[in-house]
């Protein structure tokens, strides 16, 4: 029996593993890492990044990124524009960071965008990888189990 021609190309497809967006590069030497004072990335000793909540509203914040200490800015929600030597700009725009939280190893940070347009839901970055998936609520109750404790994002670090 002959397969149709769409057949192959469809195995393919199948075969490709999924990918994960990576909005920064991986990071190597993040060993023992912990959440310190003002919501600092920690790892041996030595602060690697930043993880900022501009604009906390309620239980969320209206943008959220991640400033690395190579210079590099992460925003995983909101609008915000750097310019090296200036204060950041935040833009108000509808979707927000809500529920923004990191495990205190700094391993995982999830949040759900508000808005419900098209990347509305929750979402999961790891700081070291880069990488950014969507997940759905049933995920972040398994995140949570997993991870030793988590801090809110919202109360500890206000820009």
């Amino acid at each position: 029996m002959k397969l149709p021609s769409i057949v192959p190309g469809l195995l393919l497809l199948a075969a490709l593993p999924a990918c994960t967006p990576r909005l920064t590069n991986y990071r190597n030497g993040w060993n023992g890492c912990r959440v310190g004072d003002g919501n600092a990335i920690v790892c041996s000793g030595k602060a690697v990044a930043q993880v900022e909540c501009f604009k906390p509203s309620g239980e969320g914040c209206t943008a959220l990124a991640i400033r690395y200490e190579d210079g590099q800015h992460v925003v995983l929600a909101g609008s915000v524009s750097f310019e090296p030597g200036q204060a950041p700009e935040i833009e108000a725009d509808e979707e927000m960071a809500l529920q923004p939280e990191i495990s205190t190893d700094a391993s995982t940070l999830w949040f759900s965008l508000s808005g419900g347009g098209q990347r509305a839901g929750w979402k999961v970055y790891e700081p070291q990888t880069g990488e950014l998936r969507s997940v759905d609520r049933t995920s972040i109750l398994l995140i949570r189990s997993r991870v030793q404790s988590w801090l809110p994002l919202w109360h500890t670090a206000a820009h």
